[in-house]
């Protein structure tokens, strides 16, 4: 009995560390704008790339997408609506299983659309994926030098 209760802490003290799937985090994405969103890219803050985009098909206008399983750390966010119009941020914090909600609006600030920090719902969803290929400093819009 001793083992088996020592085996129990053992694993829960390794789950702990290695992260369980609690402690992941997500972001939700709201499309208040007329636009159809296209693509959408998530990359840690300390990359030069923006990897793959993370959206299967498409946001429409009214629809909201639920990006998950974002380990802890410093993101860049990137999206792309149909008319070649985005909206981008930098430096969103998740840590601790934490879901942050972006609405995509239709007013520019700067000539860049202002995507504001807010509650939405859930309509679909994706897990993160590492980023891979994408020059986050050959990708326009969006620079990641031009913020």
């Amino acid at each position: 009995m001793k083992s088996f209760v020592s085996f129990a802490i053992l694993a829960a003290v390794l789950v702990g560390l290695t992260g369980c799937p609690a402690s992941l985090n997500s972001i939700l994405l709201t499309n208040l704008s007329d636009d159809i969103v296209v693509n959408v890219f998530l990359s840690p803050s300390s990359s030069d790339d923006w990897g793959v985009d993370q959206l299967p098909g498409y946001i429409y206008p009214g629809d909201s997408f639920l990006l998950h399983s974002i380990p802890n750390g410093v993101y860049d966010l990137l999206i792309i609506a149909a008319d070649g119009s985005y909206w981008e941020k930098y430096g969103i914090s998740l840590y601790g299983g934490e879901q942050r909600s972006f609405d995509l609006l239709n007013y520019k600030n700067n000539g860049v659309n202002v995507l504001e920090e807010m509650a939405g719902s859930q309509v679909s969803s994706q897990p993160f994926n590492v980023p891979a290929a994408g020059d986050k400093e050959g990708f326009d819009p969006g620079l990641k030098n031009q913020q």
